[in-house]
């Protein structure tokens, strides 16, 4: 008897020092599991918010060319002020005059006097986007380019685009072609009566 005693105690023994390295080992694939399913939530969430930025964008922009082509539809003539500024004149529907003003990444849509507009509506571009007007030969190009690739931009400030101004360095946009690496779209107008002017 007292022989199968010792033997089960030396058993149990045995057993107990084989349940350490499996407990390590299950710890292991444990955090291994964990890890990978934190990246791929990780992953997922930052798609996520890319798809909800681009929807916002394609919004944005659906929405700015329908404005601008009624302003050119409603309008006499249209002036390309400054790279920063396009006026639609003698609108037909009484309005008077439609100024559209962008700075930082913000197009603004001002209806009547500067001074005392009647109506402002906003088109918020995301940071790093820039805005210009640009006048070639008889048509208004309303220019969106999007930021460098490589470049971080703050995204606080004036409606997300405080990095808007100072993000491309001098040196690229003195380019011969004018092209600083980003994607651009634009929007060419022509006023249906007079013109460009």
């Amino acid at each position: 008897m007292k022989h199968s005693s010792s033997r089960c105690r030396r058993r149990r023994r045995r057993r107990c020092g084989a349940m350490l390295p499996m407990a390590l080992f299950q710890m292991f694939l444990t955090s291994v599991l964990l890890t990978i399913g934190g990246v791929c939530l990780h992953t997922a969430m930052r798609s996520d918010r890319a798809e909800r930025h681009s929807v916002l964008l394609l919004r944005t922009l659906a929405r700015l060319e329908q404005q601008l082509r009624a302003d050119e539809r409603d309008s006499r003539t249209l002036i390309v002020q400054s790279p920063t500024e396009l006026v639609f004149n003698d609108l037909t529907d009484q309005r008077g005059l439609v100024t559209w003003r962008t700075e930082r990444g913000v197009l603004e849509r001002l209806e009547g006097d500067l001074s005392s507009p009647n109506g402002r509506e906003s088109y918020t571009f995301p940071a790093g986007y820039s805005l210009e007007f640009l006048d070639e030969s008889g048509w208004a190009v309303v220019r969106i380019r999007e930021g460098l690739p490589l470049v971080k931009y703050r995204e606080s400030g004036s409606g997300g685009m405080s990095g808007n101004s100072a993000a491309v360095p001098r040196a690229l946009t003195s380019a011969a072609d004018g092209d600083v690496g980003g994607r651009a779209i634009e929007m060419r107008l022509r006023s249906g009566r007079g013109g460009v002017k």
